[in-house]
């Protein structure tokens, strides 16, 4: 009889196991492809934890401090629009997208050898790699003046940013020739679609991160490096009509970069004024305060299409979610996540996860990388890699 259970609980570990590995690489390769992927991705992941309820349960408990700090900030994050202005209307919104981000927690609590986890990169890589290819012949048949791709040209731009620093990072560690000239192809065709997005502020988080790995990789002899990529930006910018466009000694008169001048303005200006101990607003109220901007100053450079996104991550989370919610996600995710990652260095993916982090902070400058579901998912693709290299067999915990 005993025999027998132990024969059906081992099943169910596997069936359980199974169905988040299928969801999670569903997801993965969906990143530049597909917002339908990522939710079908999602749903086979939470199907695989419902099947093994009780031992993922017992899972949770034993995982490291970080993996608990960020699932609790997750929850905090939605349930504290409660005590904003927005009160449950705020809070509906912020618990309904819940849901799209926090089941992907679910997959480090599944001990993952090496090779598994670097076959979960492969495949992204691979899809990424097909996306581009697509994107690059789809502008060349069209016409467009920017690149879209199968989302939007900034979506499409800010995501790609993140996975070709992965690449690159992949590139720098990477000894087999052949498998180095795949990751460096790939990073030329994938820059050059990112440069056809005109997704400034992606390009320059990549162009950052880039310089930054170079150096933290080579020392010294990183320079030879660092003028190839300079180089190359130059050239590709020359190449794309839309940057090439935009002139250092027109800055003043940009009107993209005053617009989100005048968004960060407004929504710091009502902030100070109308947050009851700096509590924050809630969610989505900034759409209210642009629509009496736009009636007092009818010139102003904030139009309707804006919304309540100020195009800034830092910006939109102090706005919504207040001095607290704000300084906590400095302090984990911009501190201490980052911080942490340094232990896995000597692992070839450290090179990789410490860029894509990198991007992900400085292209949230100009866009809300944190409230968009789509922009957000690199990232926490990130970081469930860093938990999985954490937990996996053999592996370091903190």
């Amino acid at each position: 009889m005993e025999e027998k259970r132990r024969k059906y609980t081992g099943k169910i570990e596997k069936i359980s196991e199974k169905l988040v590995d299928i969801g999670f690489i569903i997801y993965i390769s969906s990143l530049v492809i597909s917002k339908a992927g990522l939710n079908i991705g999602l749903a086979f992941i939470v199907l695989g934890f419902l099947t093994d309820f009780k031992r993922n349960i017992g899972r949770i408990k034993e995982m490291s401090l970080e993996y608990k700090v960020v699932i609790s900030f997750l929850l905090i994050y939605s349930f504290y629009d409660l005590v904003t202005p927005g009160f449950i209307k705020s809070f509906s919104i912020e618990v309904g997208e819940l849901y799209r981000i926090l089941p992907l927690m679910i997959v480090p609590l599944y001990k993952k050898k090496y090779s598994v986890i670097r076959k979960y990169v492969e495949i992204m890589i691979a899809f990424f790699s097909l996306a581009v290819v697509y994107n690059l012949f789809d502008y060349d048949v069209s016409k467009m003046e920017r690149l879209n791709g199968f989302l939007y040209s900034t979506t499409t731009g800010h995501i790609s940013a993140m996975i070709l620093i992965f690449i690159f990072g992949m590139f720098l560690n990477e000894k087999n020739k052949i498998k180095k000239s795949y990751y460096l192809l790939i990073e030329i065709l994938g820059v050059y679609m990112l440069f056809l997005t005109a997704t400034r502020a992606a390009i320059f988080g990549l162009l950052i991160a880039s310089i930054l790995l170079s150096i933290l990789k080579y020392r010294k002899k990183s320079i030879s490096i660092i003028i190839i990529i300079l180089i190359l930006s130059l050239i590709m910018i020359n190449k794309v009509g839309y940057l090439n466009n935009f002139k250092i000694s027109d800055i003043k008169k940009e009107i993209s970069l005053n617009t989100r001048l005048t968004m960060w303005r407004v929504s710091l200006k009502h902030f100070t004024e109308e947050s009851f101990l700096y509590l924050g607003l809630g969610r989505d109220t900034l759409t209210e305060v642009f629509e009496k901007e736009r009636e007092i100053h009818p010139e102003t450079l904030i139009e309707k299409k804006y919304a309540g996104n100020p195009h800034n991550m830092y910006v939109l989370i102090l706005s919504e979610k207040g001095l607290y919610i704000f300084i906590s996600f400095i302090s984990i995710f911009v501190a201490y996540l980052l911080k942490s990652t340094f232990l896995l260095r000597g692992n070839e993916l450290f090179y990789s996860l410490i860029g894509s982090q990198i991007v992900y902070f400085i292209s949230g400058l100009t866009e809300d990388n944190w409230r968009s579901l789509l922009m957000r998912a690199p990232y926490f693709v990130v970081l469930i890699f860093i938990f999985l290299l954490k937990n996996k067999d053999q592996g370091v915990k903190l």
